[in-house]
């Protein structure tokens, strides 16, 4: 494992509270989420939070259900689907209600661990997460690198994509969250995107692994479009 030097503390892994944006899209994928997360992160973590969103499935079938149970999630949100918003804008504003779902369970912890239910866990998350120093000016870290990585452990605000696993402190999750709604300044933007341009513009920096400690599984992203993977990732 290696960690870039970065200036700023390291929270305890008591002070990461995770938040999961959890659909009933793909059962399969679900399934495979709770497994790894089962057998990686529950012993070290708190228990996490879950926000599922009704976007593309109004009702939730018996096995996920089942699923969402198993995940032990100290509390569920449920995010309707937007009015008669279209599928793109309801599926951005689920993942803001994810964000808020955390920071109002946040508490005293320092940060969230945001993550999708679409990703599997390296043998070394819990590790090199333990050792993840945020600097004062970071408004996330990115523990999963799409493709063949970013090659830095500052991320360029326009190469940014992928919101898969994400440490935030409460600080940026604040920032970011001031900005929902505002679908007409970025309309053609994923929230990703939009995240990231949140942050940068109130002088944040991205950052991220080296490598990626969470592999994405999903084919097909939330959109309906062809999705990625890492060529980085660490069993």
């Amino acid at each position: 494992m290696y960690h870039e030097r970065l200036d700023g503390p390291s929270p305890s892994l008591d002070a990461i509270q995770p938040v999961v944006m959890t659909c009933a899209r793909d059962t399969s994928l679900m399934r495979m989420f709770v497994e790894s997360y089962a057998r990686r992160i529950a012993d070290a973590l708190p228990p996490p939070l879950a926000s599922v969103d009704l976007t593309a499935a109004v009702t939730l079938p018996g096995d996920y259900v089942s699923l969402l149970h198993r995940l032990g999630p100290a509390a569920v949100a449920i995010h309707p689907r937007l009015g008669d918003a279209t599928d793109f804008e309801s599926i951005n504003d689920a993942a803001y209600a994810a964000l808020d779902h955390g920071l109002n369970g946040l508490g005293r912890r320092e940060c969230l661990l945001f993550l999708e239910d679409d990703v599997v866990f390296s043998g070394r998350f819990i590790p090199f997460l333990a050792g993840v120093r945020l600097a004062p000016d970071a408004g996330l870290y990115t523990l999963y690198q799409p493709f063949g990585g970013y090659g830095s452990a500052v991320v360029p605000t326009r190469r940014f994509f992928g919101t898969q696993c994400l440490m935030m402190p409460k600080r940026a999750v604040e920032v970011v969250l001031e900005d929902r709604g505002k679908s007409s300044e970025w309309p053609t933007l994923t929230y990703d995107l939009r995240w990231a341009r949140s942050l940068a513009r109130r002088g944040y920096k991205l950052y991220g692994s080296l490598e990626s400690y969470v592999q994405h599984v999903g084919g097909i992203s939330r959109y309906g479009s062809e999705s990625h993977r890492s060529e980085t990732f660490v069993e």
